[in-house]
């Protein structure tokens, strides 16, 4: 499971497009989504969970 807690997401549109466009890019597959005002909990495929690409992305 990956969360993702950000204040910078509360009351803002487009956050959760960012958040799926950079899975969509590595080709990621997301099984189950939760939000909250200002969390996101997802649920990954496991076969890429650790690509290089992907932990550069959320680093930033």
């Amino acid at each position: 499971m990956l969360d993702i807690v950000s204040t910078r997401m509360l009351g803002q549109y487009g956050f959760l497009a960012k958040v799926f466009s950079i899975f969509e890019d590595l080709g990621i597959s997301v099984d189950c989504v939760a939000t909250s005002e200002v969390s996101i909990s997802l649920t990954l495929d496991p076969s890429k969970l650790w690509s290089r690409e992907l932990i550069q992305q959320v680093s930033i």
